[in-house]
């Protein structure tokens, strides 16, 4: 199988496995929605969000160091996966306790204490994360993926059983826990087969270890603050019920990152690769990534403001309706994302931590800010607007640093064209078919695609990949 067959292949192996998941994570969230009504589901979305700025600590970006030597060296990092597990494991303790520990000190009532102690059970699965290094550094993606989707299927029938027998959040977050428990062991089974982490620590190891993931902490906490901290602030200034339905907006728009993570799981371990063997390759994928997912980036939003309105009352009832603006304000920070992303794991691979997390660090300080100044006037959207305002913030800047400015500007220059582009699309679709929203979405697409090709977005390379995709001839290459 050629490379870029590979790559796509996985892309959609892990793309489906998300789009189901999502699926049935999303069903779960309809159901729960409707099932606890705008306050009880604000609850639900503050400890989940609560329990996400702790949850994160617990990988403090060890994952992604150990994919990346993994991706250089499976067999020579066994030893590196053994000592990452045992600083998570210790990780995972201390995090723990730190966030029932805050929550009290914080004056939560005791219902939220239980959800939170409850939900945090799940903290202790982190080591086992590692071991998916196995599967990153080979590109053998399909197995994990399958095991994903049973997970959020078995999810979505635990969770449907605790409604139908009429159970509260307190069980809810335990079949939650308990799914994700299946998923971890499943992974850590099969995992074990391709490679068996090395139990010795090594002080010189942990050094390194911490040496490397400290800045991708840095990275990691303020990225955690700016999509998590608006619905901290959100509960605390306007309650469960604002809450409640900006995190339904918060849910549906996430859903749409599926396609840009599910590429980076190829394309971050393939230019951990490149890097030290083929620069040539590096660039050019790093070039090509950046066009397709800033396409996509764009095109998401675009497709999503006729329809928010509708989609949200259809999917999550009419006491959600006011999320429709905030939907269209969390959707546009795909533009960003999508290829932010991407640019992002150029840093890592680069070993610009450091810089990265400065930056993502001053928007997540403008994130909090502009959260404080506006959500007691303007509540959901006000939050919205922040969340855009400082994504924005963080790319651009990120794009501009100097030492990464050969990226940066490929990044920031694969937007221009998708921009332009689909703000024009979007106009004429909305001349064309006011009042109608379906099509003007749909109307949309046919435009984006025709006149990015006739703006000549799509080059003689992206025509001789796509070939090379859909081949089945088995010589290897390199892009």
């Amino acid at each position: 199988m050629s490379l870029a067959r590979r790559i796509a292949t996985n892309t959609l192996w892990v793309s489906g496995a998300r789009v189901l998941g999502k699926a049935a994570s999303f069903v779960v969230i309809l159901l729960l929605a409707r099932y606890l009504g705008i306050e009880g589901f604000g609850k639900f979305a503050f400890v989940t969000a609560y329990l996400a700025l702790f949850g994160f600590l617990t990988h403090m970006g060890l994952d992604v160091i150990v994919i990346r030597e993994a991706s250089r060296d499976l067999k020579g990092s066994e030893s590196l996966v053994g000592n990452g597990i045992f600083l998570k494991t210790i990780l995972a303790c201390v995090i723990y306790a730190a966030a029932l520990l805050v929550a009290w000190v914080s004056g939560y009532e005791p219902e939220k204490l239980l959800y939170i102690a409850i939900g945090g059970a799940g903290f202790f699965l982190a080591p086992l994360t590692l071991y998916t290094a196995a599967f990153f550094s080979t590109l053998e993606l399909r197995l994990p993926s399958v095991l994903e989707i049973v997970a959020r299927m078995l999810n979505l029938l635990f969770v449907v059983l605790v409604m139908l027998a009429g159970q509260g959040l307190a069980v809810i977050f335990a079949v939650i826990v308990l799914s994700g428990a299946l998923e971890a062991f499943a992974k850590t089974y099969y995992a074990r087969r391709r490679f068996r982490p090395k139990w010795r620590v090594d002080p010189a190891q942990w050094k390194y270890l911490i040496k490397e993931a400290w800045p991708l902490a840095l990275v990691v906490i303020p990225t955690l603050l700016i999509q998590r901290i608006d619905q901290i602030m959100l509960e605390d200034m306007s309650g469960d019920a604002v809450l409640g339905y900006y995190s339904a907006a918060v849910r549906l728009t996430e859903a749409f990152l599926i396609l840009p993570v599910a590429a980076l799981s190829s394309l971050f371990p393939l230019l951990s690769r490149y890097y030290e063997q083929d620069p040539e390759a590096f660039e050019r994928t790093s070039r090509l990534g950046f066009r397709y997912l800033s396409i996509l980036g764009v095109a998401v939003p675009c497709f999503l403001a006729p329809l928010s309105g509708h989609a949200v009352t259809l999917l999550f009832g009419r006491p959600f309706a006011p999320a429709a603006t905030p939907v269209i304000m969390l959707a546009s920070t795909l533009i960003f994302l999508s290829g932010g992303f991407l640019l992002g794991s150029v840093y890592v691979v680069m070993g610009r931590q450091k810089a990265l997390g400065l930056t993502i660090s001053i928007a997540a300080l403008l994130n909090v800010v502009l959260n404080w100044l506006w959500i007691p006037s303007q509540g959901a959207t006000g939050a919205a607007l922040a969340t855009l305002l400082s994504y924005g913030f963080a790319m651009i800047a990120a794009g501009c640093y100097p030492p990464m400015l050969v990226h940066g500007r490929g990044f920031l220059g694969s937007l221009i064209k998708p921009v332009l582009v689909g703000i024009l699309s979007l106009a004429v679709s909305f001349k064309l078919f006011a009042g109608h929203p379906l099509a003007v979405a749909f109307s949309f697409l046919a435009l984006y695609a025709c006149l990015l090709a006739v703006a000549g977005a799509f080059r003689r390379e992206d025509w001789q990949l796509a070939r090379r995709i859909l081949s089945r001839s088995p010589q290897e290459e390199a892009s």
